[in-house]
């Protein structure tokens, strides 16, 4: 679906897929966006690393209820350097180890949504606050 939309839609910048299961980590090779929705898919550390390496125009991700995104899955984020807008809400496996090595990595970052995260804590978000005053961290944990 993602190669054959990129194929035909070459200038094409935004795209939300969120939802849609069949989204195979190829796929992703392809894109040029500066906007990607793909919450509530199975991406794996594996269509992350492709991301990271292969969309530089990425300014907004949008990987909220992911299942397979945890800690490990964050650093294939690191290399997005113009990555301003990240969404990462009901991921249970990011804790605050990960908040703060994103934080750290991706210093480009300026908005920040890890709302219903449940490893992550008052005391996480203001750590990572506290290491880039220019983040707006959303959070709410209810």
């Amino acid at each position: 679906l993602v190669t054959t939309i990129s194929h035909y839609c070459s200038k094409l910048k935004v795209l939300n897929i969120s939802g849609v299961s069949a989204i195979d980590d190829s796929s992703l090779a392809y894109i040029a966006l500066e906007f990607l929705d793909i919450s509530e898919t199975q991406v794996s550390n594996v269509s992350l690393a492709i991301l990271g390496n292969n969309v530089g125009t990425l300014r907004e991700l949008y990987l909220d209820d992911c299942k397979n995104i945890g800690n490990e899955e964050l650093t294939c984020l690191y290399p997005m350097t113009k990555l301003e807008c990240l969404s990462l809400q009901h991921n249970h496996s990011i804790t605050q180890y990960g908040i703060i090595q994103l934080v750290t990595r991706v210093p480009s970052l300026r908005r920040l949504n890890v709302s219903l995260c449940s490893q992550l804590s008052d005391v996480s978000v203001m750590k990572a606050k506290s290491l880039n005053t220019s983040l707006d961290i959303e959070y709410h944990f209810k």
